[in-house]
């Protein structure tokens, strides 16, 4: 996920792009007539219509902004519509709702290596050690 809440998902005939942003998340509650949340909760839950899959996936490729809006509509129409998977589409929903809510952590900076320090690098002296001897009895 890039910070800006979308998330690439492997659905349908490939990888695509989502994103909420907030108009569409603005448009989806009106739509579905609840709050992003409460909508979530149903995908999680497995209280959703049709139409909370059909329409978070939707607004989601839309708000992507990588497809024309007739490609959007075909996607749809050929992988929900007439060829529905409604499980695996809810699931997909879910992700791209939890995108826009909560985020997806994006991949942490490489950390630097640093080396130990050693007494060159810190100006001490290393602690003397004390070795005893065992004598045989």
């Amino acid at each position: 996920m890039s910070r800006d809440a979308s998330v690439m998902v492997e659905w349908a005939d490939g990888t695509y792009r989502f994103r909420l942003a907030f108009a569409q998340l603005v448009d989806l509650q009106q739509q579905r007539d609840c709050g992003p949340w409460v909508l979530h909760e149903r995908l999680r839950v497995g209280t959703w219509s049709v139409e909370d899959v059909v329409e978070t996936l939707r607004y989601g490729l839309l708000g992507a902004g990588d497809l024309p809006a007739k490609q959007v509509a075909a996607l749809i129409k050929t992988y929900v519509l007439d060829r529905p998977d409604w499980i695996v589409n809810a699931m997909v929903a879910q992700q791209v709702l939890g995108a826009a809510l909560v985020g997806i952590p994006e991949a942490a900076p490489p950390k630097k290596e640093t080396a130990a320090p050693t007494p060159e690098t810190t100006g001490s002296t290393p602690p003397a050690t004390t070795e005893t001897a065992s004598s045989a009895a």
